[in-house]
């Protein structure tokens, strides 16, 4: 009986020992639960994040397309500007050559023109001469012509 209750004993103290085990293992495995659970509530968090960062960029990559449009229509308006700047300087060129001929055409007309003026003030001093001389002559043929009155009159 002795070695019965003995046995009985080592077999208790077995399965006490492994109870304890076991319990330590269900303290182990609820730990594992909560480190688990934290682990998923982070999961889920870093999920949200990702999709917050991923409709962030689909915003960013609209704006991005968006903001390429209008940098290609600047470009763009730019380009036209740079052109029309170089015709317009193409333009201003011929006009400072042509403004140079008319400016010598002018010139020569203003030189031209004083010779005319010139030739006009001695023709007009030699007309009022000229006039001065007939007027003197228109003097002369009066009296003559009233001396050749009186004498046919007393020639008659």
């Amino acid at each position: 009986e002795l070695n019965s209750t003995k046995g009985k004993l080592i077999s208790a103290t077995a399965l006490l020992n492994n109870n304890t085990e076991l319990n330590s293992t269900k303290k182990d495995l609820k730990s594992t639960k909560k480190e688990l659970n934290s682990t998923k509530h982070e999961l889920n968090s870093t999920k949200h994040e990702l999709n917050s960062t991923k409709e962030q960029l689909a915003t960013a990559t609209v704006e991005l397309k968006e903001t390429k449009g209008k940098l290609k229509n600047v470009t763009d308006k730019w380009s036209n500007a740079t052109e029309t700047l170089t015709d317009t300087r193409a333009m201003l060129k011929q006009n400072h050559e042509r403004l140079k001929s008319v400016r010598e055409e002018l010139n020569t007309s203003q030189t031209q023109a004083k010779a005319v003026l010139e030739e006009k003030n001695n023709v007009t001093a030699q007309l009022k001469n000229t006039t001065a001389k007939l007027q003197q002559t228109e003097g002369e043929l009066k009296a003559l012509n009233r001396t050749v009155s009186m004498s046919n009159m007393s020639l008659s």
